[in-house]
């Protein structure tokens, strides 16, 4: 493997995108994605499904993913130790910091509705289920030559504790999401920097 200097990311500046579960991506890819872009139309002519921009999320706790599970387990046969490894099943979780305390993102996170002019909100979770694009860049310029991108085709979402109003920072407010498998195609597909490019 050769070093590519162009490959490598400080993650400065980023979003996340959500859309009905199954919306195409951009008729031009994954480098449509523009990190200002209140919303990304799938077809050129603007209409039909679009991503929409979560907006403002933490930048001292950004947005993460993490894989747990997938313990091995080593199988031995009488004659032979070690003969064959296996893996239990693996979980991926997507977890972010919402600064936004509007309506939309309200009921987005909370899965919430119009009630007493305000936003009624149940303390019981309901995940609501999307697909996210995350995009990630150095630069705050929408042409950032270095990005990446990650989709995730089917990801249930519920709120990750209240809003925090304890620090003396932007309030935060807490979303979790678990990838769920999609048939006939990989979970999640990442964006390799040279791919992201916008030109």
């Amino acid at each position: 493997m050769a070093f590519n200097d162009d490959a490598t990311l400080i993650a400065t500046y980023g979003t996340l995108f959500y859309a009905p579960v199954g919306t195409a991506l951009p008729t031009g890819g994954a480098k449509e994605f523009k990190l200002n872009s209140d919303t990304i139309p799938v077809s050129a002519g603007g209409s039909g499904n679009a991503w929409k921009n979560l907006g403002h999320t933490s930048a001292d706790n950004k947005i993460s993913f993490s894989f747990d599970g997938g313990d091995a387990t080593t199988h031995n046969s009488w004659a032979r130790k070690n003969l064959r490894t296996t893996y239990a099943d693996s979980t991926c979780t997507i977890t972010a910091k919402s600064l936004q305390l509007d309506g939309d993102t309200l009921k987005l996170i909370y899965n919430g509705t119009d009630e007493d002019g305000g936003v009624g909100v149940d303390i019981t979770k309901k995940p609501q289920t999307f697909s996210l694009f995350l995009l990630a860049q150095e630069s705050a310029d929408d042409d950032s030559d270095i990005r990446f991108g990650a989709l995730f085709r089917k990801v249930s979402v519920t709120f990750d504790g209240g809003p925090d109003f304890s620090g003396d920072d932007f309030v935060e407010q807490g979303m979790t999401g678990e990838v769920e498998s999609v048939a006939g195609k990989k979970p999640i597909v990442f964006f390799e920097a040279s791919k992201m490019k916008q030109f």
